[in-house]
């Protein structure tokens, strides 16, 4: 219980003398509580006092337990046992912990405290080639039976650099070729999943795309898009899976809670909620909430001004006004820029009073013919009833032969790459399933997609929320599959699982530790058998290797460096971050991911004062020992600096996650920096 008001009494009555005594429980927090007494006389004066006290265990312990570590790291922990009582403790000193940690000296120790009396001891450990997580108790327990503890989850995760990739199909039999160079020991992770069903895909899908920094309000609408799809999808089949259900909308209820946050005073919403607001972004937003209203208590008050607030922005010529604070980061007044905004408000049911709009961005499709704004306008086509024969013809002659679709440029968000080509599949591919024909061109569209998976789900957010629209479509206009059958995996011809699979099978299949069978050179063969359909499926390759994988095609350099490896517990040490747009134009929404050594940590101060500056636009402390810096845009060639002074807490030696830096929606094209190393003494 550590409630922060643990007692009100609005009617306290003083005894004749001005007295009164009042009872309660404290909560179990240990720390300093502050009393506020107000009241009134009966001759109506006013009367306030104040006071403090603390509270404590006769026992206590205190513990700095790093959350996250690297292979290879050597750890000190330190641990303070506290006497608070009045007469000697004698005691003994436990330690358990998970097995990525071997003890380089007994941990069970016992103890001679005297009264008031406090001693620190240091537990060492060395961190094995044993990824994984567990939990790490400390404990010390007196002769008479008085105790303290205290848990902790630890991660220890593979030193070097990361690498990530996923294989996706839906045949009978399918082989994926891995190669895996230069792992580090006990890094190499594999896992195959089978989904049969569209929801499980999504949830997936939706999990990998938690792995990004989800800091803005793009990121954050459009991790919480995923539970309102699979909300809407559940109703529209009448499923009864009542958990899943409560659980899409517990997320649900904390991502809208969580947007709010970003809306503009004077209407609309921003990255970072800052003025002026954005066009674009805030109309992806009203989207989300007008489908978000269908399964979720939306307050129609916010819908209503957001969308009154869009149609102001209309700029009387066919085109939409731009706010100067939203440079670089999505595409700005230009055919893409309001072909987009027509679909998004189109999509929240405003076709009817936007015609002049809808008229202009259809004259710029035909005449620029890019197949990512000929998809944006024959969904909208669709919406708002209208014959457009040309678009989809147009459209159709552009599908690459793998069912495919590429925009000339860039989408709406300045997406690049592998991004780009899954958000303009998606949008030609949901503009198919409107008209209801095309069915061959539809199931190559969806097999791409399918086979377009990465480790945070379909490329950016933006593609992956794209991609789960298109999937969710196409699950309601199909035969669901209702077969049952079995499904086989091996590992260089060796069979390493095998599962039967029945009609309604619910949940994902899910075959874990393929990774021990690995080696550098593999193959990894999926089949399935009594059965004439086969379920899509994935599989999951993770490991570090200890070469950085660097992409020519990234438009940013990444250089980080510690000003000293060695300290002192209690100094500071500076880390600086050099992030440069090495491109000759400017680039859009960039992101950092720093990694810090486990020994040090972040002041957030210093973070808050930096972000108020300009530093950067926004910061994450985030899991893993990392720190993401986002840009809303870096100029042609312009170059930030980033100086961190990081506290030196925890003694031993310690090795920070790889950083690395890449573009928001080219999130496949990343570079990196070496890792750094840390002493404590």
């Amino acid at each position: 219980d550590f409630r922060n008001t643990i007692y009100w009494n609005p009617n306290i009555i003083t005894d004749a003398s001005g007295k009164a005594t009042v009872e309660f429980y404290n909560s179990d927090a240990l720390t300093t509580f502050k009393v506020v007494a107000e009241g009134i006389s009966g001759t109506g004066k006013i009367g306030r006092g104040e006071m403090t006290y603390f509270t404590q265990k006769p026992l206590g312990i205190l513990v700095k337990i790093p959350t996250n570590l690297m292979t290879g790291d050597v750890v000190e922990i330190p641990v303070t046992i506290a006497n608070n009582s009045h007469s000697q403790l004698v005691g003994q000193l436990t330690a358990t912990f998970p097995k990525g940690l071997h003890s380089l000296e007994n941990s069970n120790k016992k103890l001679i405290l005297s009264s008031k009396e406090s001693q620190t001891i240091l537990l060492k450990y060395q961190v094995l080639d044993e990824p994984g997580q567990g939990d790490i108790t400390i404990r010390f327990t007196g002769e008479n039976g008085e105790f303290d503890e205290m848990t902790q989850p630890i991660k220890i995760s593979p030193k070097g650099f990361p690498v990530n990739q996923v294989f996706a199909g839906k045949s009978m039999q399918e082989t994926f070729e891995l190669d895996i160079p230069n792992p580090v020991k006990g890094s190499v992770e594999a896992t195959c999943t089978i989904y049969p069903s569209v929801v499980e895909e999504m949830l997936e899908g939706l999990g990998r795309m938690l792995r990004q920094p989800t800091g803005c309000f793009e990121q954050t609408s459009s991790s919480n898009y995923p539970n309102l799809l699979v909300l809407d999808y559940l109703n529209s089949i009448n499923s009864d899976e009542k958990e899943l259900k409560t659980k899409a909308l517990d997320l649900l209820d904390a991502g809208y809670k969580r947007l709010l946050g970003f809306e503009v005073q004077g209407g609309g919403f921003d990255w970072f909620g800052n003025p002026p607001a954005h066009e674009a972004l805030t109309a992806y937003g009203l989207m989300e909430f007008v489908d978000m209203s269908k399964v979720y208590q939306v307050e129609p008050k916010l819908i209503e001004r957001t969308a009154n607030w869009l149609l102001s922005r209309r700029d009387g010529k066919g085109g939409w006004l731009r706010s100067k604070g939203a440079l670089h980061s999505w595409r700005g007044a230009d055919a893409i820029g309001n072909a987009y905004i027509v679909w998004a408000m189109a999509e929240a049911g405003y076709a009817s009073k936007i015609a002049e709009e809808i008229a202009a961005s259809l004259q710029d499709a035909r005449k620029e013919k890019d197949p990512y704004l000929l998809a944006l306008m024959a969904n909208v086509a669709q919406i708002a009833n209208l014959d457009t024969p040309d678009l989809i013809k147009t459209l159709l002659a552009a599908q690459n032969a793998d069912g495919s679709w590429t925009g000339k440029t860039t989408s709406m968000t300045n997406s690049m790459g592998k991004s780009l080509t899954i958000e303009t599949t998606a949008l030609a591919v949901l503009a198919l399933m409107k008209h209801k024909i095309h069915d061959n061109e539809i199931e190559k569209a969806i097999s791409f997609i399918g086979k377009s998976k990465n480790e945070y789900g379909f490329g950016s957010t933006q593609s992956t929320v794209l991609a789960m629209k298109a999937l969710v479509e196409y699950a309601r206009i199909s035969k669901q599959f209702e077969d049952e059958g079995k499904v086989e995996i091996l590992v260089n011809g060796k069979k390493v699982g095998e599962k039967i699979y029945v009609a309604g099978e619910k949940g994902a299949i899910v075959f874990p530790n393929i990774g021990q069978y690995l080696t550098e050179k593999s193959t990894v063969e999926i089949r399935f058998a009594n059965t004439k359909t086969p379920l899509p499926y994935d599989l999951e390759l993770n490991y570090t290797t200890t070469q950085p994988r660097n992409s020519e095609k990234c438009l940013v350099a990444l250089q980080t460096n510690l000003l000293q490896n060695n300290a002192k517990m209690g100094e500071n040490i500076r880390l600086t971050t050099i992030l440069t747009n090495i491109h000759s134009e400017a680039i859009a929404n960039t992101i950092a991911l720093v990694g810090i050594p486990a020994g040090l940590s972040i002041q957030p101060w210093q973070l808050k004062e930096m972000q108020e500056k300009k530093v950067f636009d926004y910061y994450e402390i985030l899991p893993d020992g990392y720190i993401a810096f986002h840009y809303r845009g870096l100029e042609a060639k312009e170059k930030r600096i980033i100086h961190l002074d990081l506290k030196a807490d925890i003694p031993g030696n310690f090795e920070a996650p790889a950083s690395k830096a890449y573009l928001y929606y080219w999130n496949e094209e990343v570079v990196w920096s070496k890792p750094e190393r840390m002493e404590i003494r």
